[in-house]
């Protein structure tokens, strides 16, 4: 947005260049409102309202209710991964719990690596290494797709290098049929 200086007030001209800070939590108060939450959740999990968990905390109700939707958040989140582990007659048993049991369900799958990420199964890896993300400190390894990976019979392995913006190709490696031909480019 563009705002003309002569016709406008010294306000607007004000808001065409403001800046807008950033807020950054230390490591201590971001360890202490992790431990809150999981508190908030205990207590909601006892059976006891907003305003009691609150009380007990020594903070806000609308403190203990964001917490509570941080919670219900991170639930939602992991919904789809839930349902397509436990099933139909499992996921509606899952979504008539509560919160905190929902959490603990949750964290139990996890636990047990159901949720975890699954390989994708693919015919061809591109690994690119990046001169220009290492010059300046940064990884500079790039898989596509991301790992982890099973690479299909007859597959392929292309490695790219990247600097100052432009993609070179090193090479090919073909895995199966094939196993051990090795295309270099020019």
């Amino acid at each position: 947005m563009v705002f003309d200086l002569r016709r406008h007030s010294n306000v607007k001209r004000r808001a065409a260049y403001r800046r807008i800070g950033k807020y950054y939590k230390g490591l201590a108060k971001f360890k202490a409102e992790k431990l809150r939450r999981r508190r908030v959740l205990e207590l909601r999990g006892e059976g006891l309202s907003v305003g009691e968990v609150a009380l007990r905390l020594c903070v806000s109700e609308s403190t203990v209710k964001r917490d509570l939707a941080k919670w219900g958040r991170f639930v939602k989140g992991r919904l789809s991964a839930v349902a397509r582990e436990l099933g139909s007659g499992e996921n509606e048993k899952f979504l008539g719990l509560g919160l905190k049991q929902q959490v603990d369900c949750i964290r139990e799958l996890s636990d047990q690596s159901l949720l975890s990420r699954r390989t994708l199964a693919c015919s061809a890896l591109v690994v690119t290494v990046d001169v220009d993300a290492a010059l300046e400190g940064r990884y500079a390894l790039k898989f596509a797709p991301r790992l982890p990976v099973d690479l299909l019979e007859n597959g392929k392995i292309t490695v790219e290098l990247r600097v100052q913006g432009r993609k070179q190709t090193l090479g090919r490696l073909y895995v199966g049929d094939h196993w051990g031909i090795c295309e270099f480019a020019d």
